[in-house]
């Protein structure tokens, strides 16, 4: 569904519900989303920063972005390094911990997923 996911981001970038001037996080978030599923050019490193909220987002996204393409490898990367320094507290942190652990260390999972090679 890589057509899809593409479509909705460029819909989540383009349409900031609820954003406010002064919601860095947001608009970060949008761009990340542009540059996982819609190959925006974007330096992710740099745009993250300090920010462990940044870090998260980007990394879990890029994962899911590269698990959407079939691309399992590049998957687990964006997800161990979300592992290493997760955010204190996430709304998701235990259901996302669990899918991050799960695909980096079962290669067969999700089994509907076809490596892409």
């Amino acid at each position: 569904m890589p057509d899809e996911a593409r479509r909705q981001a460029g819909v989540f970038r383009e349409n900031p519900v609820g954003a406010f001037e002064w919601d860095e996080f947001s608009a970060f978030a949008r761009r990340v989303a542009g540059h996982a599923y819609e190959g925006i050019p974007l330096d992710v490193e740099t745009e993250i920063g300090d920010s462990r909220w940044n870090r998260i987002t980007a990394y879990d996204t890029l994962g899911f972005a590269a698990l959407g393409r079939g691309e399992r490898e590049a998957a687990r990367h964006w997800f161990r390094k979300a592992a290493e320094r997760p955010p204190l507290y996430h709304g998701n942190i235990l259901l996302m911990q669990a899918i991050r652990e799960r695909v980096i260390n079962d290669p067969n999972w999700p089994p509907w997923l076809a490596e892409k090679k």
